[in-house]
């Protein structure tokens, strides 16, 4: 299993090389791709997957009720709670 950072740095090394080709082709373009209406689409359904990820009601520390426990200085033994 590799380590996490070198993981990040392959990751980081890939997205580089699409954002470096992309930039290559998007200078080298004339016209556009795609229609506005395809483009549209494809803006919103980014915007709607961003915000629902965003509100994902599972990721939230109180979603099952118990609140989050998950600080540093949480004891479950303590009394107090």
């Amino acid at each position: 299993m590799p380590r996490p950072g070198v993981v990040n740095v392959a990751f980081a090394v890939v997205f580089g090389l699409v954002a470096v080709f992309a930039a290559a082709t998007a200078a080298g373009t004339t016209g556009s791709w795609f229609s506005v209406e395809v483009s549209s689409l494809v803006f919103q359904t980014s915007i709607f997957a961003a915000i629902a990820t965003a509100f994902d009601p599972r990721e939230h520390p109180s979603a099952d009720g118990r609140g989050s426990h998950d600080h540093p200085g949480h004891r479950p033994d303590d009394p107090a709670e």
